[in-house]
C-alpha cells in the first residue's frame, strides 16, 4: 500500500506513480468492464497514517462525526486506487494481492458498512443508502478482482 498527497485537483497520479500497480488500464480494457470507477463512498476510517494525513492536512470542515470526506475507487490494471476527497486529494494504491477480502455490512441504522481488508487496520467506507450499497457490491464483483466479497445482512 502506497498514499500519495495530491495538490492537483483532478485527483490524477503521474504514470511512474501508478506502473508498480500495472499502470491506468486501456481505454478498450474500460469499456469492456463497463467503467473502472466506483460510486462516490464516505470514508469512516483506515489505519493510523491515513487517519493521522486526513486529521492534520485535510479540511477541519471534516472533523465531525455527520461531515465526513467522500471517496471513490479507480480500477488499475493490477491495483486499486481509493481517493479520498478532503479539501486535499489523497490517494492510496494497493496491490490486488494486498486484498483479502471486502466484507459489506447493513447497519442497523440505515447505513452501509464496507471494510476493505488489507491490512492489520481495515479501510472503512460507509455507501450512503442501499442503491448506493447494491452498486458498490456489483462493483467488486467484476472479475477482474480476486478477493472475497462477503455481503452481509
Amino acid at each position: 500500500m502506497e498514499i500519495f498527497t495530491l495538490d492537483n485537483l483532478s485527483g490524477t497520479l503521474e504514470p511512474k506513480q501508478v506502473a508498480p500497480y500495472g499502470g491506468y488500464v486501456s481505454f478498450w480494457q474500460n469499456l469492456r468492464m463497463r467503467g473502472v470507477g466506483s460510486i462516490k463512498l464516505l470514508f469512516k476510517s483506515g489505519n493510523r497514517e491515513i487517519n493521522h494525513l486526513l486529521e492534520t492536512m485535510g479540511s477541519k470542515r471534516y472533523v465531525n462525526e455527520h461531515q465526513m470526506p467522500f471517496a471513490n475507487f479507480q480500477i488499475l490494471a493490477e491495483g486499486l486506487l481509493l481517493r479520498i476527497h478532503a479539501h486535499q486529494i489523497f490517494a492510496i494504491a494497493l496491490h490486488l494481492e494486498e486484498i483479502q477480502k471486502v466484507e459489506i455490512t447493513r447497519r442497523k441504522n440505515g447505513g452501509v458498512v464496507l471494510f476493505l481488508n488489507s491490512s492489520p487496520t481495515p479501510i472503512e467506507l460507509l455507501a450512503q443508502n442501499l442503491p448506493a450499497a447494491k452498486l458498490i457490491t456489483r462493483y467488486f464483483r467484476k472479475r477482474i478482482f480476486n478477493f472475497e466479497v462477503n455481503v452481509l445482512k
